[in-house]
């Protein structure tokens, strides 16, 4: 008696929806969770759940309430984007003076940060040199730069510019704090702005805006690391 081969299943007997999830489980996954999230946060601010509770646990149930005033909510936050980028138009200002400052400190960085990283990798005695100093920025969280910051060069574009000159790695944040700590203009200014109004929808438009950059840049950066990293040598 002779044993029978396994029968291998080929591509085209696995289901397409099964292939599909599998080419893009990143996404699928990411998305899902996003959703469930924001149907979470949703009820939170509309009483969903708690309406759903309060024949269990009665009056307990209110705790799952949480007032508008304190956190808004995602059906909000999407109305006042869409008037703020799309009506009123008041959000392109800002991401404009946004991006200005995030140019010109990031160009600075780039400009700085770039030689001084292949003069360190290239010459021994330069890295030991400038070793001390590099280790005690990295340890040293920038943001208690901003006293002196303000101090030296003020409040205007100037101090931007070298706030995300500093968090060259976190670029984005370096504009929001600049801006929160004494601009006009920006998002970071809105946001501000925004929040001693308890305007939370406009609060968390801002917000959003600024991850949602903060994703494509990151996103953007994955995969051009994706095409040169064929390029590296072994380690």
């Amino acid at each position: 008696m002779t044993a029978q081969p396994i029968a291998m299943h080929d591509e085209g007997s696995v289901p397409r929806i099964t292939r599909l999830y599998a080419e893009h489980e990143r996404a699928v996954l990411g998305v899902l969770v996003v959703v469930l999230f924001l149907i979470f946060w949703e009820g939170l601010v509309r009483g969903w759940w708690a309406d759903a509770l309060r024949p269990l646990i009665g009056v307990a149930a209110e705790r799952w309430v949480v007032k508008p005033i304190f956190i808004s909510s995602p059906t909000r936050i999407a109305e006042a984007a869409y008037r703020m980028f799309f009506v009123t138009g008041e959000m392109w200002g800002d991401l404009e003076w946004s991006a200005l400052e995030y140019a010109f400190g990031l160009v600075l960085a780039i400009a700085v940060g770039i030689p001084l990283g292949l003069a360190a990798g290239w010459y021994r005695r330069f890295s030991y040199a400038v070793e001390p100093f590099l280790a005690g920025l990295n340890a040293t969280p920038q943001i208690a730069f901003l006293p002196l910051i303000i101090v030296w060069v003020g409040t205007g574009l100037a101090a931007k510019i070298l706030i995300i000159f500093l968090l060259a790695v976190l670029p984005i944040a370096g504009i929001v704090v600049g801006e929160i700590y004494g601009s006009a203009v920006g998002v970071g200014a809105m946001i501000n702005q925004a929040g001693s109004r308890f305007q939370t929808d406009k609060v968390f438009v801002g917000v959003l805006t600024i991850v949602a950059a903060g994703m494509m840049l990151s996103e953007i950066l994955r995969r051009i690391e994706a095409r040169v990293e064929t390029w590296r040598p072994p380690l």
